[in-house]
């Protein structure tokens, strides 16, 4: 990054979205509560005494790179008992739900801000950043080199197509990237276009995805009310409808009720993205108006013969769902993005999906496999949901490539730590 480009970023552009974000605030909680929570960061790793201590940092935007890199947090802990694990985000919906258990402190990491970042890695006496997928702050990075911090990206993709590939974006990033210890990347492609983004070809390493490792590692997670939700699915074909959105809904639940209605055989477990009441309500007078039994997981009492749907009014265990299924519908291919389809596949379930994948390579593996199937439109979905319904074989087959598909490409989390402990002492 330029002088004069570093300059505006810093001085212009993120005060002014600090501004921005504290008047969104007033009516966001969400974002009210990542700013009051950036300004505890600083008592807390005072309390930390952290002065004395080794330690490793690592970041995440938010959930979803924390569910990725936890194998590796889970490792890290167990083989480097003398170093402190230090976790940051910069989404509360990460921070909420992180597992306290694997790190020894949890904190918001503080605003991209030239004097913030310094103060930060004065304090912080890191040896290693490790930064989760692609959240990548300039004045983190710059501060962090300036105070001996080793960075390493780890499980990193850059789409074909990434505006950070765009010629003003990358003049913004290439000095940033270049300032990279490791870049491990998924895949040789995302290798080739880091390396156009600044990335010295001596740190790049092709050692995979460690998602593929954390869903494994998940496999077989109980759920609430387990028992009862397998009474109700005994001996059913059971369809789990995974965050999805209401552009979902309007898509695919007509023809499922159809099917429904024709045989009973069939029962369906849907999760909304967010399990607001619009949405639930959605779901609950389509069930009602086609008289077909259904039930919040919030309200399972005792298993039910007359039921054929379970509506999930909660959050936090669609991965553990999936044992039930014997196909799988994935949400957010017609809305902002296909959730993530490895947590059916470990289970051998076939998933169908819209066509907005983010740039999933594993959409892409599972399609290819045939473990995947893309829809785009009703007709689409009901041709190839009703051939899974109906020929056992096929869906056999199909679900086995699915679970290929995972199981090949375990390993990432061990080949990452091993160049992640080469640079602790």
């Amino acid at each position: 990054m330029s002088n004069f480009l570093f300059f505006i970023y810093s001085y212009i552009i993120i005060p002014w979205l600090i501004i921005f974000l504290k008047v969104i605030s007033l009516f966001n909680k969400k974002i009210k509560q990542g700013l009051e929570g950036r300004r505890e960061t600083w008592s807390i790793l005072e309390k930390g005494n952290l002065s004395e201590s080794k330690v490793i940092l690592i970041h995440c935007a938010s959930l979803g790179e924390y569910e990725q890199i936890k194998p590796i947090i889970n490792k890290l802990k167990t083989e480097n008992k003398k170093h402190r694990i230090i976790l940051s985000f910069f989404s509360p919906s990460g921070f909420n739900r992180a597992n306290d258990e694997l790190v020894d402190m949890i904190i918001y990491l503080p605003y991209d801000l030239p004097y913030s970042m310094k103060r930060f890695f004065r304090m912080i006496h890191a040896e290693v950043l490790i930064l989760a997928g692609y959240d990548v702050w300039p004045n983190a990075i710059k501060w962090a080199n300036k105070f001996s911090v080793t960075t390493i990206i780890v499980s990193a993709r850059l789409r074909a197509g990434s505006h950070r590939l765009r010629p003003i974006f990358s003049i913004m990033h290439r000095a940033v990237y270049g300032l990279l210890d490791k870049v491990l990347t998924v895949s040789e492609g995302d290798s080739i276009r880091f390396n156009k983004l600044g990335v010295k070809e001596s740190a790049l390493e092709v050692l995979g995805n460690s998602r593929y490792d954390q869903v494994i590692q998940r496999k077989g997670e109980a759920v609430p009310n387990e028992d009862k939700i397998a009474n109700i699915l005994r001996d059913k074909i059971v369809l789990v409808l995974g965050s999805v959105w209401d552009t979902d809904i309007s898509l695919i639940l007509d023809p499922i009720i159809n099917r429904i209605k024709e045989s009973t055989k069939l029962s369906i477990i849907i999760v909304p993205h967010e399990p607001e009441d619009k949405i639930l309500n959605l779901i609950e007078s389509k069930f009602a108006e086609a008289n077909i039994g259904f039930v919040r997981s919030s309200n399972i009492i005792s298993d039910n013969d007359r039921i054929n749907a379970i509506v999930i009014d909660e959050i936090g265990y669609l991965a553990g769902l999936y044992k039930f299924a014997h196909l799988a519908y994935m949400g957010g291919g017609f809305g902002p993005g296909i959730h993530n389809v490895m947590e059916p596949a470990v289970y051998g379930v076939p998933v169908i999906h819209g066509p907005r994948l983010n740039s999933s390579e594993t959409v892409e593996f599972l399609d290819d496999s045939g473990g995947g199937y893309l829809v785009e439109t009703q007709e689409q979905f009901n041709s190839i949901f009703s051939k899974l319904i109906a020929d056992e074989e096929f869906r056999e087959k199909s679900g086995l490539a699915a679970e290929n598909v995972v199981i090949e490409r375990a390993g990432a989390t061990e080949k990452t730590v091993k160049v992640i402990q080469s640079y602790l002492t």
